[in-house]
């Protein structure tokens, strides 16, 4: 596999190099969720043939066995070197409801804002009732 080096501006000075790669590495998202949810379908096509609307179950159950497998089968996870992104039709269609700018996942190691345990939280109110329970 090939790897292009590129040392980005900020990071030249520190000495450090971002490696990107020219073909980004997918792998499948596991299909879980849709199985969950073709059987919550299949679920729903036996609901209405109970109440005898045999029109709309094979709808139901047709459509569940042909959009479930094909969005399973093309969503992925994909690493290209500096981020981490999902291709798919679902992960597409999500960014454009959100209107986002991109599919990609940001992730911030930046400082964390440490707080108080409810532990810490007890004790000191304790303490400042001088020990007496309101």
């Amino acid at each position: 596999m090939s790897a292009k080096t590129v040392e980005v501006a900020g990071e030249a000075a520190a000495g450090t190099t971002t490696i990107l790669l020219e073909k980004p590495v997918a792998i499948r998202v596991s299909p879980n969720n849709y199985l969950a949810a073709l059987f919550i379908a299949a679920f729903a096509a036996a609901l209405l043939v109970y109440l005898e609307k045999d029109r709309a179950a094979i709808a139901v159950f047709a459509l569940s066995w042909l959009i479930f497998p094909l969005l399973a089968l093309t969503d992925r996870v994909a690493f290209d070197g500096k981020r981490l992104y999902r291709t798919g039709f679902l992960p597409k269609l999500r960014v454009k409801l959100a209107r986002a700018n991109s599919a990609f996942i940001k992730i911030s190691f930046g400082s964390f804002r440490k707080s108080r345990s409810s532990i810490e939280r007890l004790s000191s109110a304790f303490s400042e009732t001088s020990g007496r329970i309101l």
